[in-house]
């Protein structure tokens, strides 16, 4: 490599990580922008879940999942997941919407048959004969809503509530390690007349497992990995410092010269995530205590068996009691 390349890759990873330092700030909130609503307003929402049969429309070669999407009996497309994430990502949504915050539209079928899917480039694992898919995670994407830009962990209009902290505190409990920007999105929602913006964190798969930097040791769906990793690292006057690296590891070192701007978005999801104000963890840890009946129920709604919902469970009350104890 050149000099003046190894001069660019320098000023490019610097710059870079300059941009992860700066320090959060609130945006003026537009006309409808919503992050959080008591859960009992929530639930004045029917929508209707996926009804075959379902015609296969196209696969989502996006991400790292296996992806496709669907059409239903009323014509709704929806996007179909299949692999570890399926689960662990209903699971995340059931939670978070539980609590007040908003998510996708998002449900779980044990076994779906697609009418029109002969081979999958990916995910050919998850089909069964008769082209059935096995543990699928259904997402809506219906015409009311539109799926519009990501909104930074740092930079959004809510930036210093207790609901901002305490959303960002959930993604180090679920030790969702890829809770990066481009994965929260604004949906925006239209009821008749009424259009509001939903602040939503738009993918939770890469949850219940161990956290880690691309190259170390990251897991998703893994309750042994998720029992084993440390949760709060320390408590620092009025804030609680979570244990969350994210930087690449390993082989992956080699991506601070390759691609620098990756390097500094890793950064960056530590730095928006490792800590939070004691009171929003309190005021977290006050809404999910009563939520054990629910949170066991989403579990075995996402095909988790009885000893492994029991598992997951017993992990996630443990963090939460961590953080009641604060």
């Amino acid at each position: 490599m050149s000099r003046n390349a190894v001069i660019s890759l320098v000023v490019a990873l610097a710059a870079a990580l300059q941009s992860c330092a700066r320090p959060p700030v609130r945006t003026a909130a537009p006309s409808g922008a919503v992050l959080w609503r008591e859960p009992s307003a929530h639930r004045a929402e029917t929508p209707t879940p996926p009804r075959p049969p379902f015609r296969f429309v196209e696969e989502d070669m996006a991400g790292d999942s296996p992806k496709l999407l669907v059409t239903d009996a009323s014509g709704t497309r929806w996007q179909i997941k299949l692999g570890a994430e399926a689960q662990t990502e209903t699971v995340a949504v059931r939670i978070i919407t539980a609590v007040g915050f908003f998510a996708e539209e998002t449900y779980f079928l044990r076994e779906t048959k697609v009418d029109g899917l002969e081979q999958l480039r990916r995910g050919r694992e998850f089909m069964a004969p008769g082209s059935t898919l096995r543990n699928a995670r259904f997402e809506a994407r219906r015409e009311s809503v539109r799926r519009g830009e990501p909104w930074d962990w740092a930079r959004n209009p809510f930036v210093g509530t207790v609901e901002l902290d305490a959303l960002r505190a959930m993604m180090v409990l679920f030790n969702n390690y890829d809770a990066r920007t481009d994965n929260n999105r604004i949906l925006t929602v239209t009821t008749g007349s009424y259009v509001e913006d939903r602040y939503v964190v738009a993918d939770l798969g890469a949850s219940f497992g161990q956290v880690g930097g691309m190259g170390g040791r990251r897991t998703k769906n893994d309750v042994d990995g998720y029992r084993r990793s440390t949760f709060i690292e320390r408590v620092d006057r009025d804030r609680v410092e979570f244990a969350y690296r994210t930087t690449p590891q390993g082989w992956a070192r080699a991506l601070f010269v390759v691609n620098p701007w990756y390097v500094a978005g890793e950064k960056k999801k530590r730095h928006d995530l490792w800590s939070v104000p004691i009171p929003a963890a309190r005021w977290l840890a006050t809404r999910l205590r009563p939520l054990a009946p629910q949170i066991r129920g989403a579990f075995e709604e996402a095909g988790y068996s009885t000893d492994e919902t029991t598992a997951f469970l017993s992990v996630l009350t443990v963090r939460i009691d961590q953080l009641s104890r604060l």
